[in-house]
């Protein structure tokens, strides 16, 4: 996994980078991580990885994934204060972190695997009551959950 600049010491990390919109500098974004989050995002990024490398379908290894991305996400919102996961300086400085990280998705993934974190408990119960266990091996991908639950509530 490649690292961003790292400073600072003890628990947390704070990470560093100057991200680039076109020709101009959209500016430095600095996020904080506790040593929890950076073991999230660190076993999401692995999870990715093994996702794409072997062609392993697994629910758990997605919802890593989600996990790691919404809490980049959420870093990424508070570093350029916004409320909204949208616009031009997000969609920027958010892909910037997840390609430093190793978390780059599709754009339908990762809106599929963030609407599942939302609704993990009922989509995981939905799982549990309505696939027999051969479908939940396997329908593991995101969009396919999300489609599968979306049209059966």
């Amino acid at each position: 996994m490649k690292r961003p600049k790292e400073r600072g010491g003890g628990d947390r990390q704070v990470w560093r980078v100057i991200v680039r919109h076109g020709r101009s500098d959209v500016g430095e974004y600095q996020l904080t991580f506790s040593s929890d989050e950076r073991h999230v995002i660190e076993a999401g990024a692995e999870a990715l990885s093994v996702l794409q490398r072997t062609r392993t379908r697994s629910w758990d290894l997605w919802m890593a994934v989600g996990l790691a991305l919404k809490v980049l996400r959420n870093k990424v919102m508070a570093a350029i204060n916004t409320e909204q996961p949208a616009g031009s300086i997000y969609n920027a400085v958010f892909g910037e972190w997840m390609s430093r990280f190793g978390l780059v998705t599709d754009k339908a993934t990762r809106s599929h695997l963030f609407d599942l974190i939302d609704h993990r408990e009922e989509v995981e119960a939905w799982r549990r009551t309505t696939l027999d266990p051969k479908e939940q091996l396997k329908i593991t991908h995101p969009s396919s959950v999300w489609r599968r639950w979306k049209g059966k509530r």
